[in-house]
């Protein structure tokens, strides 16, 4: 468990930060000076949101496994959006990215998961 903690704490923020770059970035010899602090400040704020949740829920494990569930879901079609533009983007080569077919049923996917999403929180709330 320990091992699999730290392995997310180093490589969630490097992902993210690698993701940033990705979306906000034109020119790949920018990247290595402009968006250098992301890494450390994902980090803490990882650590840091890490720690209030689980001091949150010290007392009830239930509750912390059903906060981690519905988190998951709700970010489910941001995530998708992301990786939908990034292989759909200059990053990837023409010839390796999918079909409009397949364009499609990605862009149905996240109308899907998004109107899931909305349909959870305005029953849920």
């Amino acid at each position: 468990m320990f091992g699999t903690i730290i392995a997310v704490l180093d490589g969630y923020p490097r992902s993210l930060k690698r993701t940033v770059e990705l979306i906000f970035t034109e020119k790949e010899d920018k990247v290595s000076t402009k968006f250098r602090p992301l890494y450390v400040i994902f980090l803490f704020v990882l650590s840091a949101g890490s720690l209030v949740i689980i001091l949150q829920f010290k007392n009830n494990l239930k509750e912390l496994v059903d906060f981690a569930t519905v988190l998951s879901f709700l970010i489910s079609p941001v995530i998708t959006i992301f990786n939908f533009r990034l292989v759909t983007g200059k990053h990837l080569a023409k010839e390796s990215q999918a079909s409009m077919v397949l364009k499609i049923l990605s862009f149905a996917g996240i109308i899907f998961l998004s109107g899931f999403a909305i349909v959870f929180v305005l029953t849920r709330f």
